[in-house]
């Protein structure tokens, strides 16, 4: 009979410290990507397994974990890569990931793949409640009080989840605040933009946030600022259009915040609109963002990070089902990156700048 593949004999294959297979397989940041890939790649041609992935064939039990999300934008690529990340560590303990992307997050379709991922025996869900919260208590109703269930970058508490790993979306909007009104000196008119849910007509919970928290601090701090919320349907409008029709009319807009994900359709906009010198502030990173902020039509971009995001919740998710093992908190924020035209990222020299260990 084969003896049982140990940890030390996966480093002596790949010549490393037992201490780097550890870190490889549990995700630490204090290592080359490249070293986790191999070391990855080793332990599934040696078809080692750790203690609790044994524990869980002895019990004949795996482990399923579905996961529903939007697959509209690079955001939620890369929180999706990062639970694929997680997903591949964790597979040598018995956990599989079913991961269903949507191009929207329609209340109807959503109900119909719970129940199909309930129908197969999911153990635990993560979800992102994306314009969710009408049909939160027929969600909630579906999954049962037996299977837990994890938020994503969107916390609703109706949902009766066990614990939420995203944003703290109440300081992002509160230094978008400090940001506008430092940079406009504290004064003259400033317009936030968000979108709204198509069908429901209401801010998501993210932008609900972000935007209480704007609020306050220009009250608090800035008195001096004149607000104006402008809003569109997600959907049908979009943020390109509102903006530069909200610019075309009104000359006085000294700054503009742009609530939810759509900071690049904002910012071209501002770039069209021939006003220079207005100053942008929005949320999230892409190529085109980084270049408008290196050519100043973007202020500031507040960018939190989604690929941890993922790969974070999809781990507190299966410690839990593995080992009962309780998230350390029940709201678990992910640190965020402030980018200005000083420090975009991209520079050769400046290791893991934005992307995390493991992201391509």
């Amino acid at each position: 009979m084969q003896e049982r593949i140990t940890l030390k004999d996966v480093a002596k294959a790949l010549g490393v410290s037992i201490g780097t297979v550890e870190r490889a397989m549990h995700g630490k940041s204090d290592i080359n990507a490249d070293t986790r890939q191999r070391v990855l790649e080793k332990i599934e041609e040696m078809k080692y397994l750790p203690n609790r992935h044994a524990r869980s064939l002895s019990l004949k039990s795996r482990k399923n974990i579905t996961v529903l999300m939007p697959y509209n934008a690079p955001f939620w690529h890369q929180m999706r890569a990062g639970i694929e990340c997680a997903g591949r560590e964790l597979s040598f303990c018995g956990v599989s990931v079913n991961c269903v992307c949507l191009n929207r997050m329609d209340g109807n379709l959503v109900l119909s793949h719970v129940k199909e991922a309930v129908g197969r025996k999911t153990d635990g869900f993560l979800l992102v409640p994306e314009g969710l919260g009408p049909v939160a208590g027929k969600i909630r109703g579906i999954i049962g009080d037996g299977i837990p269930l994890g938020m994503l970058n969107d916390d609703e508490e109706a949902f009766g989840r066990q614990f939420y790993v995203g944003p703290d979306n109440l300081l992002i909007g509160r230094l978008a605040g400090e940001l506008v009104g430092k940079f406009s000196a504290g004064r003259g008119k400033c317009m936030a933009i968000t979108a709204m849910h198509a069908k429901s007509g209401a801010l998501s919970p993210e932008c609900r946030l972000r935007l209480t928290g704007f609020q306050e601090v220009l009250c608090q701090a800035y008195p001096d600022i004149e607000l104006d919320v402008a809003t569109y349907e997600m959907y049908s409008e979009d943020a390109y259009n509102v903006t530069l029709g909200k610019l075309a009319v009104d000359g006085g807009m000294q700054s503009v915040y742009s609530v939810d994900g759509f900071l690049q359709e904002t910012a071209m906009a501002v770039k069209d609109s021939g006003r220079r010198g207005l100053v942008l502030v929005g949320h999230e990173m892409s190529e085109d963002v980084n270049r408008l902020l290196q050519e100043g039509t973007i202020s500031a971009a507040i960018c939190q990070n989604p690929y941890l995001q993922g790969y974070h919740a999809l781990k507190c998710m299966a410690d839990y089902l593995l080992d009962r093992k309780k998230p350390p908190h029940e709201k678990m924020f992910i640190d965020f990156h402030l980018y200005t035209r000083y420090n975009t990222y991209g520079k050769d020299n400046y290791l893991g700048a934005v992307k995390p260990v493991g992201q391509a």
